[in-house]
């Protein structure tokens, strides 16, 4: 497919979708489960994705993707990517990725995330993973109010082995007011 295919396909795509950005996620370099990312990778990245977005402008096309990273977040709530290099990203998702079989209660852990100035969203809040891990217990009512406290958004994985956030806790999240 040429680029003027593409184009014309991404018009075509964006009067059927309602939506008019996306986000390119990078993970984090300290990550062992990911493609790791660095500050200089992370802002090549953010280079890259420049270029498209005046691309698109260029050809009248409506869409713009974010400058973004799915980072993670530990314990105490500091982040594994310093925040020079985040302060040129448009979204930050604050994920764990450490520590998810444990089996006592996480509320303030999560606490600690939410408080994390650079974190705009909670990736994946339980951390589960059917079939191979239940996810984090916490004080889900708590979690999420202090979510929509702080302005910050929950994830919802609908991927088939997360499906995280299910059903049951969106309702919890959004009775609570957090955004999703």
């Amino acid at each position: 497919m040429n680029r003027q295919d593409q184009i014309s396909l991404l018009k075509r795509l964006l009067n059927y979708v309602d939506t008019r950005t996306t986000a390119m996620a990078a993970r984090p370099w300290r990550n062992e489960v990911s493609v790791y990312t660095d500050p200089e990778r992370l802002a090549d990245q953010g280079r890259r994705i420049e270029a498209i977005n005046a691309r698109y402008a260029g050809d009248g096309i409506p869409f713009r993707v974010l400058r973004s990273i799915e980072m993670d977040v530990f314990i105490d709530g500091s982040c594994d990517m310093d925040d020079d290099a985040l302060a040129g990203l448009d979204l930050v998702l604050g994920a764990f990725h450490s520590k998810l079989r444990v089996t006592e209660d996480s509320t303030e852990r999560y606490v600690a995330a939410l408080r994390n100035p650079a974190v705009h969203v909670l990736a994946h809040p339980k951390a589960r993973m059917y079939g191979r891990r239940v996810g984090l217990e916490a004080d889900w009512p708590q979690v999420f109010a202090e979510a929509a406290t702080l302005g910050k958004a929950v994830e919802l994985d609908g991927t088939p082995y997360r499906q995280d956030l299910n059903v049951e806790m969106a309702t919890i999240a959004r009775k609570a007011g957090a955004d999703s």
